[in-house]
């Protein structure tokens, strides 16, 4: 939560959304893997491998440094 907190202060223009350590939302939902996503107005705009050895933040943050200009 602490990480979501420090990422809230920067005013997103998106919801946050988390799971708990419990891993509730994992086992609600029956998520396999791990994904990166980023999603604007309802569309997954970008999906990233498995994580966690598929993740690419690097792309992530490309990603993200192209769409706010």
């Amino acid at each position: 939560m602490v990480a979501a907190r420090k990422l809230e202060e920067l005013h997103p223009h998106c919801p946050i959304v988390v799971d708990t350590m419990t891993d509730e939302a994992n086992k609600s939902y029956g998520g396999l893997y791990e994904r990166l996503y980023v999603v604007v107005d309802g569309v997954v705009a970008y999906a990233g491998e498995r994580g966690p050895s598929g993740y690419k933040l690097e792309e992530v943050r490309a990603w993200l440094q192209d769409y706010r200009q």
